[in-house]
């Protein structure tokens, strides 16, 4: 906050007359304007500039700003009521709500606007100050402004007037409107209307603010909260990185809530209701119960695994390396594991993983994609260490073919591009992208990731894996069955085929009252099931050649090709079809 502040007191002493804020810290905003008032807004009078808020709901309100001396409360009026200082609350001035004498039209936005220019003269007048002196600056906070002056004209033309006014007569006021989103200010307002964004709490300010609340019950109701007295300095850290993305006022209620029902700094609980709070965001929170021994196969990219989960601690950096690792690229035809996979490396990692999907990023209107993509990554910084996982991410960045989007996607691309080499592994923010066809990523994005794995249709070893997996989680043992024929006859189906074959033939069984499935209902199922690499066997050369030139590392350790590996005469392979 101290680059916002600092921000306010250039624009006080410009008077530049207005600054637009996006932030959902709103609560923040407002404690740290009437500190700022108190302490740094009094050179000129003497007297601190006064603080309101903006509601349409109930019009103006004065915000007052109290020290605590000797433990009584009094009303700080300039920076000089700094002895026995000990520390500021803010809350509004009891009764202090200005408006028409009626008091019916006290939020009309007419109303608001001619109340600020008439501050000076009636400020003058309440002070009783008098003439040739100054009254007291004012800051005006308003919220949700811009939903109501928008492009309507009437509305533009009087904040239009204000801000000249400002300007013109050197006054000590500001405008500071707020807003959780990117506010479109009108053209006539623009020149007149300095921009700041405020990001949520980053790792540092949320270990501060889970410190502070720690801290609190441990002294103010000592021994009522075992669990939570018994933290250390890593479980408070953990509860952090846990609440990464929220903003303070989300995470103090979470925490709360933990309090409340748990009697503990549950991480657990925490996520699941974070999980809910992402979602109103337009994002998902991966809660994934799967690991990489769910994935059969892939040896290759499960020791890059191990490679790479030490990577997210400090111990790392303390080691030598000078950034965190910034992303994986797992690419493969449809139903070979690449998103049970991302899944899987999202638990190891153990950090929180938002997924992003293509209406996250896409925006109709001029501008509004770019604008989706910088709240991804606002929040992406705020929440750090992050992992943000795209599936088929070709969808969202690929090259797309015959559509004009006015230089949407290059803008877009080239936000990803700049954050992924500048930012991404100063601030430990993992990206995992999956991708069906890597023939629409350029070459530069491909570049950026630090592991390029092609997930492979699977080899025997692989595929006996795979069965294994999927016949323990229905109740059913490898052990029963002769997986070696089964293997044979799966010679380049996917993990999803085999999947699909399982079921159909446990189908077989159910449907006709027996209690087991039979070897022969297995085979029936295959030789129904049309392996993936039919479809994709176009894909699926191009993307080995990707391999061979050593752009990607194959997943796994004994990947097959389109002339080695498993021989079969009669189950459809792909070698049969091309």
């Amino acid at each position: 906050m101290v680059e916002f502040t600092d921000q306010v007191h250039a624009c006080r002493a410009a008077s530049v007359p207005a600054i637009s804020v996006v932030t959902v810290e709103q609560k923040d905003v407002r404690q740290h304007l009437c500190q700022y008032a108190v302490t740094r807004g009094s050179q000129k009078t003497g007297v601190r500039p006064r603080v309101f808020e903006w509601r349409l709901v109930d019009g103006f309100k004065e915000l007052a700003v109290y020290k605590k001396v000797n433990k009584t409360t009094q009303v700080m009026e300039s920076a000089k009521d700094q002895s026995d200082f000990i520390g500021t609350k803010v809350e509004y001035v009891k009764g202090a709500v200005y408006h028409p004498q009626n008091g019916a039209e006290g939020s009309t936005i007419p109303f608001a606007i001619e109340w600020m220019s008439n501050y000076p003269e009636w400020s003058k007048k309440e002070y009783s100050i008098p003439e040739g002196e100054s009254a007291p600056g004012a800051i005006f906070i308003l919220r949700d402004w811009h939903n109501w002056v928008g492009h309507n004209k009437y509305l533009v033309d009087l904040t239009l007037k204000l801000f000249e006014d400002i300007a013109s007569r050197g006054l000590d006021m500001l405008v500071v409107m707020l807003a959780p989103t990117t506010i479109d200010i009108p053209d006539e307002l623009g020149e007149w209307v300095d921009s700041s964004t405020l990001p949520i709490p980053d790792q540092n300010g949320r270990i501060g603010q889970v410190s502070r609340m720690v801290n609190q019950l441990k002294t103010k109701r000592k021994g009522e909260y075992p669990l939570i007295e018994a933290m250390e300095q890593m479980d408070i850290e953990t509860v952090a990185t846990t609440c990464g993305g929220l903003s303070s006022v989300g995470i103090e209620n979470l925490l709360c809530k933990s309090i409340a029902l748990t009697k503990n700094l549950d991480t657990d609980y925490i996520l699941s209701e974070k999980a809910k709070k992402v979602s109103e965001m337009g994002y998902e929170l991966l809660t994934s119960d799967v690991s990489m021994d769910d994935v059969g196969g892939l040896q290759n990219m499960k020791e890059g695994v191990e490679l790479l989960r030490p990577r997210f601690t400090t111990e790392a950096i303390e080691f030598g390396f000078t950034r965190y690792p910034v992303g994986w690229l797992l690419a493969g035809v449809p139903g070979t594991g690449k998103t049970l996979s991302a899944k899987a490396l999202a638990k190891e990692l153990g950090i929180n993983i938002m997924q992003v999907k293509p209406h996250n990023l896409k925006n109709q209107y001029v501008g509004g994609s770019e604008a989706q993509v910088e709240r991804l990554l606002r929040t992406a910084r705020a929440a750090a260490p992050i992992g943000i996982m795209f599936d088929e991410a070709e969808k969202m960045l690929g090259k797309q073919d015959r559509v004009s989007d006015g230089g949407a996607h290059s803008a877009v691309l080239g936000q990803f591009l700049n954050f992924m080499s500048e930012e991404a592994g100063e601030l430990g923010v993992f990206f995992i992208f999956t991708a069906n066809d890597m023939s629409k990523f350029p070459v530069e994005l491909v570049r950026r990731f630090d592991g390029r794995y092609f997930v492979d249709l699977p080899s025997a070893q692989g595929r006996e894996a795979i069965f294994n997996i999927h016949l323990s989680k229905r109740k059913h043992t490898g052990e029963d069955y002769d997986l070696s024929e089964l293997v044979r006859l799966t010679n380049e189906y996917s993990g999803s085929d085999i999947e699909q074959a399982i079921e159909l033939g446990m189908s077989y069984a159910f449907v006709e009252g027996r209690k087991k499935t039979e070897q022969d209902d297995f085979i029936k199922a295959i030789k129904k099931t049309v392996p993936t690499a039919k479809t994709y066997s176009d894909q699926i050369a191009n993307m080995r050649r990707w391999v061979t030139e050593g752009t990607m590392v194959p997943a796994n350790s004994d990947s097959i090709s389109l002339t080695d590996g498993d021989e079969d005469e009669d189950n459809g392979s792909l070698r049969n079809v091309i």
